[in-house]
């Protein structure tokens, strides 16, 4: 057995109980490694790799895994503590950004990032989210300075983002802080189920982790869901 929720049936092939995972407060996710040694961390990316910024990518979708662990790699099942959220809505302070920035030694057309801080400073804060792209559009994070804002990001309270796929229900969970991967296993592409191979989306196991803590603190919020679902359902 690899954990609650998560058994091998007799054929070897894994089954998953999403529901019994989330209970335990912890999602899954899929990730696809051309190699991958020791504990998870922030490896340095090449140019073009990280769209949305800094970090390890994770999906829901075990097909967008497999695509990227063809040839030597491995589809990796993963745990994930639930994670603090970045949100389009936090912010820093515009100071903050440049200091980090500035810090950054031999950066990439690091003339271009601040003078884009610059121009989307309100009110002298600037998006976290903002900053970020600031990096990825001035391609800028290469090399060892992703890591280095993964690391800001995490002390900052952020331990993770997530990007929506334009083309289906999948999502992408950027992790900036390793330390919230619990567990993490390699699975042979024999040992998957393929007829159920996907998981939900990131933000709707977050949402149900986060409903069951508030019920778990207020029994009496349990029936008012229940009254509120039946209500939609008429």
């Amino acid at each position: 057995m690899y954990n609650y929720g998560i058994i091998s049936n007799k054929e070897g092939v894994i089954m998953i109980d999403i529901e019994e995972v989330n209970k335990n407060g912890r999602i899954l996710a899929w990730h696809g490694a051309q190699k991958w040694d020791g504990l998870p961390e922030i490896k340095a990316h090449k140019k073009g790799t990280y769209e949305y910024g800094p970090g390890i990518y994770f999906t829901n979708h075990c097909s967008t895994a497999q695509k990227y662990a063809k040839g030597p790699g491995s589809i990796m099942l993963m745990e994930i503590e639930s994670p603090r959220l970045l949100t389009i809505k936090d912010k820093v302070p515009l100071e903050d950004a440049v200091k980090f920035y500035e810090s950054c030694f031999r950066l990439k057309n690091k003339k271009s990032v601040l003078n884009d801080l610059q121009r989307n400073v309100r009110d002298g804060l600037i998006s976290v989210d903002t900053l970020i792209n600031c990096g990825v559009n001035n391609e800028a994070l290469a090399g060892s300075h992703g890591p280095a804002l993964a690391e800001w990001l995490t002390e900052r309270g952020f331990d993770a983002s997530i990007g929506r796929s334009q083309a289906n229900n999948e999502e992408w969970m950027i992790v900036f802080n390793p330390k919230i991967i619990k567990k993490f296993k390699k699975v042979p592409s024999s040992q998957i189920d393929w007829n159920n191979p996907d998981f939900p989306r990131f933000s709707s196991q977050i949402e149900k982790i986060e409903l069951d803590k508030a019920v778990e603190l207020d029994p009496l919020l349990n029936g008012n869901i229940k009254n509120n679902i039946g209500l939609k359902m008429k």
